[in-house]
């Protein structure tokens, strides 16, 4: 079980200012203590050094213990291999609380989208709204800031800000799908992913597009998307919301009709 997703979810939720569910909070908290765990260091006694101190006793003119030094050897080759074995352990043991909370993201996905990530997702439209409403409108250029009020200057980077923000809450949701294992059964081009009325670019009809027209400049985005992609309606699906959304729309009743003219020839083939 891959578990990228669900460590990324969890490192966002500070850039993104969403929450988590209890479960997933938990099974990270988990891992953490899993992850902590340290092994002592098994103790060792090299041959060589075995040896030379067998050596040193006969240089002092005493009898080496040949019995000792086989027991203190094979004591420390036990404690090796036991050392050993508590390692895979120890490595086994990262490897479960990895793969719980993975499956706690992926049981959780719809809760963690809804409940936690869409308030994050509406305050970041809220204050984005609001910070455009104090530019007048519209993201001023770098030179116009100079001699901008402290208000405009506040908003610019709010704006700047709540870009990065939206990137994160948006992330954690593909994360959270990613976490199950799902794709878009309809919407494979993820029309619906970040718009509910994507056709409001093409006019309600099933057009294909390589992409949305949105700014590449953060604070321009962020005035676009409350404003010019207002009517696209900005929006934070689940899987099924977004695949529903996609089935409702121009582009789902093109593939409906495709399908039923399909049909429609494979009759009238059959009945020739």
């Amino acid at each position: 079980m891959s578990t990228v997703h669900a460590n990324r979810l969890i490192e966002g939720r500070q850039a993104g200012g969403y929450t988590l569910p209890a479960e997933v909070l938990d099974a990270h908290a988990t891992r953490e203590v899993v992850k902590a765990l340290r092994l002592p260091p098994p103790a060792t006694l090299h041959p060589g050094d075995a040896g030379s101190a067998l050596v040193d006793t006969a240089a002092k003119g005493e009898q080496p213990d040949i019995d000792a030094m086989v027991a203190a050897l094979r004591e420390v080759l036990a404690a090796t291999a036991a050392h050993n074995t508590a390692a895979q352990a120890m490595a086994a043991a990262n490897q479960v609380a990895a793969d719980r909370l993975a499956s706690a993201v992926a049981a959780q996905a719809d809760v963690i989208i809804v409940e936690h990530l869409r308030p994050a997702y509406a305050k970041i439209l809220e204050r984005a709204a609001a910070a455009v409403a104090d530019l007048g409108g519209r993201a001023p250029v770098a030179a116009q800031l100079l001699d901008a009020p402290a208000k405009v200057r506040t908003a610019f980077a709010t704006l700047g800000d709540l870009r990065f923000r939206l990137s994160a809450v948006r992330q954690a949701r593909n994360d959270a799908i990613a976490a199950t294992g799902a794709r878009p059964t309809l919407d494979a081009e993820n029309l619906y992913a970040d718009f509910q009325v994507p056709e409001h670019w093409t006019g309600g009809k099933a057009i294909r597009m390589a992409g949305f027209p949105s700014p590449t400049d953060p604070h321009e985005y962020m005035v676009w998307l409350v404003t010019d992609a207002a009517g696209a309606q900005p929006w934070l699906p689940t899987l099924v919301e977004q695949d529903d959304a996609y089935d409702a729309g121009p582009w789902g009743q093109g593939r409906r009709e495709t399908a039923a003219s399909a049909r429609s020839n494979e009759s009238v083939w059959v009945s020739s």
